[in-house]
């Protein structure tokens, strides 16, 4: 597996004396950030991967969803044994930090390694890493291609498009895998197996606007706030993390005149992200111009003070243009938006009732955007209970009747993953990583998206555990990987499959 950047190569030497017992993986690894891979610009690493399946003669199979099954034999001897599917996704989330020109669906991620004075980590420079779940294709590729290791049956099931609803996993067919075990490789806590997870929906709430002509006098102004921590919309939720649509919303009700007027909004990336960055355009009577400025750089300075452990960079801009083409929203038009995404939720809802310190419920505002006639925002609603989902619409569905908006449809719907205490499968993982690593692992649930729940749903999987390493910041410019904690999965997983493979 040969890599092609000098950046990756570099990174992969300095691997190869850090982490010598498990290079495969990182060749793997580091071969995988070479390629670009945002959602639905997967071309690239399914090509790849036919090209890791074809080397070694594994059987191939991708559907119309991008989703991939490389089929590994058993060693010779262990053709009896249950098959086990091997699983994670290829798409990535990319975000750039504010100012990095990257185009995720050409450019090759440049990874660096760093040392925070406690432990080594792999990050991207001034983007986010993938990962989230890059890692889970390179400890796949690795362990079906390890010679010293005795495995049943392997499936590689590489689903598509998670990033953005789950969207292959839910387009997987009932035969397209035959394992009955599945061993997940999309968790982010070292020393962690998870064994549930959340389910969600997406809302795409549309507030129609009306605009009239700029009045005269006005100055138009790009108000940007930028340069937040952001975060996974779910697995973050619970760390209190300012979103930049809320806080540039916050600003613009306690600052904007009277006679103030929107042109537009935008801010945030990805359903499942915590917006780091948000814009305004506005108009205002030119000699409401000082004071807004004013007023606006005062406010900056409580919100970084409130937010300065959590958002210690937040920074703000303010900028006159020129464009004599503008039409802002009505007065009205504004107060209706701004207070509508005031009321919009990015929060915790429910606490769980089982695991100590696990969000049950939440809901997250994580896209704004303006046309000519509407502002639209996306969120996304999270729980472990279909109950609390039901309950969170109910909510989201008031407020939009309130604004006088239609109610949102629930979109990208997917269930959760409900924990089973009596998995066989666990059982095995929790022992082995007890021998392996000489403590037993935390077991919990997570506030997040994964693809078991579904998997389930319509594959004969009957059994699952999730595992991985410890990946910080995902969805994020400050995504990163701590190096010491990669090899501790692959052996522990290498270990199940020995095991699974003699049948004890």
């Amino acid at each position: 597996m040969k890599l092609t950047t000098a950046a990756a190569q570099a990174v992969f030497d300095e691997l190869k004396t850090i982490d010598k017992d498990h290079t495969s993986v990182w060749e793997a690894f580091l071969a995988v950030l070479e390629i670009p891979r945002p959602s639905y610009h997967l071309e690239k690493i399914t090509a790849f991967l036919k090209t890791f399946s074809d080397e070694h003669a594994f059987e191939f199979r991708m559907d119309n969803a991008q989703n991939v099954c490389i089929t590994v034999p058993a060693s010779p001897g262990c053709e009896q044994a249950p098959s086990v599917a091997l699983q994670g996704h290829s798409d990535i989330v990319g975000i750039a930090k504010a100012g990095t020109k990257h185009s995720f669906p050409d450019d090759p991620i440049v990874p660096q390694l760093i040392d925070d004075g406690a432990d080594k980590f792999i990050t991207a420079t001034n983007t986010s890493l993938g990962a989230d779940n890059g890692i889970a294709i390179a400890l796949a590729i690795a362990l079906s291609t390890d010679k010293t290791l005795k495995h049943g049956p392997l499936e590689l099931l590489i689903t598509a498009n998670e990033e953005v609803g789950l969207v292959g996993a839910k387009a997987v067919e009932a035969d397209f895998i035959k394992s009955a075990l599945l061993i997940n490789l999309d968790s982010e806590e070292e020393n962690n197996l998870c064994v549930g997870c959340a389910g969600a929906f997406v809302n795409n709430i549309a507030l129609d606007i009306s605009r009239e002509a700029l009045p005269a006098g006005h100055v138009t102004l790009d108000v940007e706030v930028t340069n937040l921590s952001g975060g996974h919309g779910g697995a973050d939720i619970h760390l209190g993390r300012a979103c930049a649509i809320k806080t540039i919303t916050r600003m613009l009700m306690a600052c904007l005149p009277a006679g103030g007027r929107l042109v537009a909004m935008s801010g945030g990336t990805a359903h499942n992200a915590i917006p780091r960055d948000a814009k305004a355009t506005v108009t205002l009577p030119m000699d409401d111009v000082v004071q807004f400025k004013a007023d606006m750089t005062r406010l900056i300075e409580i919100i970084k003070e409130e937010n300065r452990r959590t958002d210690p960079n937040i920074q703000l801009s303010i900028n006159e243009i020129t464009n004599e083409e503008i039409v802002p929203m009505t007065v009205q038009s504004t107060s209706s938006v701004l207070h509508f995404t005031a009321l919009m939720p990015i929060r915790p809802v429910k606490m769980s009732q089982d695991v100590d310190g696990l969000v049950s419920s939440s809901y997250a505002t994580t896209i704004i955007e303006t046309t000519d006639a509407q502002v639209k925002l996306n969120g996304t609603a999270r729980s472990e209970t279909i109950g609390q989902l039901d309950a969170i619409y109910d909510q989201i569905s008031g407020l939009c009747a309130l604004a006088g908006a239609a109610a949102p449809e629930r979109e990208n719907e997917y269930p959760g993953w409900p924990t089973n205490s009596a998995s066989e499968l666990l059982k095995i993982t929790k022992e082995e990583h007890a021998t392996l690593v000489g403590a037993e692992p935390t077991v919990t649930a997570v506030h997040a998206g994964l693809e078991c729940g579904i998997l389930m749903s319509h594959c004969p999987i009957t059994d699952a555990i999730s595992i991985g390493p410890e990946i910080q910041s995902p969805h994020s410019p400050f995504e990163r990987m701590k190096v010491s904690s990669v090899g501790p999965v692959y052996d522990v997983v290498a270990a199940v499959l020995a095991r699974l493979a003699v049948g004890k």
